[in-house]
């Protein structure tokens, strides 16, 4: 199997760095998206960090497993149902909680990416291309937020590498 160390120290990173934050969240708001001006407050982050890696997990899965030499379509709109609910109904929770199943849904994510043999590996997909996402009526939506809490950095946006763009939340 292909050594990839690398990622798994980039989600060690990544979770120690979270449960700092759970310890002592930031105060306030996250910095305003430049397109649409909206904020979220922490709860809402913490919220859709904690809902994002069992999405991700999924559809990973699928990838792996459909992959047949093209790419797999996958990936969610901003407005995905499931995305925005679980935000709006998990806001309140406390940080640790939400650390806690943060914490959980890595356990199981590295627990994955273990049992992936290196032809898992070379699978590829295709996130919110035009052959991935059957058009949709256009509709108003609610604008969703590109950054993470006041002081973390952009968490969403083309430059951090978690690709949202065109609609597309990759996150």
């Amino acid at each position: 199997m292909t050594d990839h160390t690398d990622l798994l120290a980039r989600l060690d990173a990544a979770e120690a760095r979270m449960a700092a934050l759970a310890l002592d969240p930031p105060p306030g708001l996250t910095d305003a998206d430049p397109a649409t001006g909206e904020q979220w407050d922490a709860g809402q982050a913490w919220a859709h960090v904690a809902e994002f890696v069992p999405f991700w997990q999924g559809e990973t899965e699928k990838v792996v497993t459909a992959y047949a030499g093209e790419p797999v379509p996958f990936g969610r709109s901003k407005d995905d149902p499931g995305r925005v609910g679980y935000i709006r109904e998990n806001r309140n929770e406390p940080p640790g909680e939400q650390m806690a199943r943060l914490a959980g849904a890595l356990m199981l994510f590295r627990q994955y990416l273990a049992t992936l043999s290196n032809t898992d590996w070379s699978a590829r997909g295709a996130c919110c291309s035009p052959r991935s996402r059957p058009p949709r009526p256009r509709r108003p939506r609610r604008p969703r937020r590109r950054s993470s809490p006041s002081g973390v950095g952009p968490l969403c946006s083309p430059d951090s590498g978690l690709c949202c763009w065109g609609g597309c939340c990759c996150c």
